[in-house]
């Protein structure tokens, strides 16, 4: 058992010399994060040693799908909000399950113009909004939003990117104008 555990062990550490700086910075382009993409990457060693069979400690695409599962597991857990993570006071959003609507259709549609008139230098297509509201407010995945507006999973992550990081410009300059 000692032997098995070490062979582990040694291919373990041989995969991190060969892929590990290509998949901590494939974790960090994800996470935006240092502190996150560290967590992660020590995550995906630990389930490498614990789980690889010998075939897959230098399958880079095996690894890359365990990394990115990994980072969608911790999406899903909510340790992120990259809008809000440096804005002291973000705009309320009450998330609400998908199958919900909080009344009339024209109250939601008030509460969308009323978000997006908070924001009202940022320069935002309106289906880029859509698809940040569907994700935000409803909690829609990638992928629903993706067949409600007709758009690969991609264009609607990077569109969400794109809104909360205008949303995440826009409040750190309205804190800045205030200090000043």
């Amino acid at each position: 058992m000692e032997n098995q555990l070490s062979e582990q062990g040694r291919r373990t550490v041989e995969a991190m010399d060969a892929h590990g700086a290509q998949l901590h910075r494939f974790l960090l382009r994800l996470t935006e994060n240092e502190a996150d993409a560290n967590d992660l990457s020590q995550e995906l060693w630990v389930r490498v040693y614990k789980k690889a069979r010998p075939e897959n400690f230098h399958n880079l695409r095996w690894l890359h799908t365990v990394a990115r599962n990994l980072f969608l597991d911790f999406k899903r857990r909510g340790k992120t909000r990259g809008f809000v993570q440096s804005a002291e006071k973000p705009p309320e959003i009450a998330v609400m399950p998908a199958c919900e609507h909080s009344g009339s259709l024209e109250e939601e549609k008030e509460l969308y113009e009323r978000f997006w008139r908070g924001f009202p230098s940022i320069n935002l297509s309106d289906q880029d909004k859509s698809i940040f509201w569907l994700y935000e407010r409803y909690g829609y995945t990638y992928r629903e939003v993706a067949e409600k507006v007709g758009k690969g999973r991609t264009a609607i992550m990077f569109a969400v990117k794109r809104c909360r990081n205008c949303c995440l410009e826009y409040l750190n300059k309205e804190d800045e104008d205030a200090r000043s």
